[in-house]
């Protein structure tokens, strides 16, 4: 688990944050708009649609972040951690 975690936090902002999203976001919008008689298809097309929506908001996110609090676009996720802890 520990490789895993260095590996998502030395992406740039934008791009960690899109990956998270993009990875969490289906399966809440399953559980949300799912129904029992949904076939593979739907299931599908709404994972894929709810990911490719949570990537693109939480890439402006992150970019909107680095912008606000005058980092360098190529700021990790570790070293915006650091800047807001003050370490």
């Amino acid at each position: 688990m520990q490789r895993l975690g260095s590996v998502l936090i030395s992406y740039t902002l934008p791009i960690g944050l899109s990956l998270s999203g993009a990875a969490l976001t289906p399966l809440c919008s399953l559980f949300i708009f799912g129904r029992p008689d949904m076939g593979f298809g739907d299931v599908f097309l709404t994972a894929l649609m709810s990911a490719i929506m949570a990537a693109a908001v939480f890439y402006y996110t992150g970019s909107q972040l680095l912008r606000e609090f005058g980092l360098p676009s190529d700021t990790t996720m570790r070293e915006l951690h650091k800047f807001m802890t003050g370490r």
